[in-house]
């Protein structure tokens, strides 16, 4: 039996014995269902971790990102990009509701559904979420290394549509904003 099998294991134990004594309604109960999903997820029993992150979930909108985020995370890895993409837009329309609104996650978040669009083949939805999540880091002004990774993506993305030109003037375009960065030797 692996680590991951003796937690589960042991969380499941636990889990026993908190509804033997608490409440069914007692705040221990979403940390210890979060606590097994995470070991689940760890296991690579993602129907089972998502089940758990389920089951975890309240009503703090922080604890909801967090949870819909471990989900579209579970659902990614088992390949399923579309209901991935889903829960990642409930992350986005979650950090829409908290003030201050944190753009760096707002940014975060449109790259992984813009992934999940990537994965499916859907190029401009894909190119949307890309600029959307680049026009957000420039205003925090954030890693160049980041913003120039987005340039090219896009770029990536004009190519993969056979749209030869946008795709070569997006990675110029990048090339031409941040050319200190690559040529300030010369």
């Amino acid at each position: 039996m692996d680590d991951y099998e003796n937690a589960i294991d042991y969380g499941q134990r636990a889990l026993s014995i908190r509804k033997a004594v608490f409440p069914d309604n007692h705040p221990i109960f979403p940390l210890t269902y979060n606590e097994l999903a995470d070991f689940y997820e760890e296991n690579h029993q993602y129907d089972l971790a998502i089940e758990y992150y389920m089951k975890s979930m309240n009503d703090s909108l922080e604890m909801k990102r967090m949870i819909y985020l471990n989900i579209a995370r579970c659902y990614g890895l088992m390949k399923q990009f579309d209901i991935s993409r889903l829960h990642f837009e409930k992350v986005l329309e979650i950090e829409e509701k908290i003030l201050p609104c944190d753009e760096m996650k707002l940014a975060e978040v449109h790259e992984k559904i813009a992934l999940c669009f990537w994965s499916e083949k859907i190029y401009d939805l894909t190119i949307l979420h890309y600029q959307m999540a680049l026009d957000l880091r420039k205003k925090i002004v954030a890693n160049k290394i980041e913003i120039i990774q987005l340039y090219k993506r896009i770029g990536t993305c004009y190519d993969e549509k056979q749209e030869y030109e946008l795709a070569i003037e997006k990675i110029i375009n990048m090339l031409w904003k941040y050319r200190k960065k690559f040529f300030h030797r010369l």
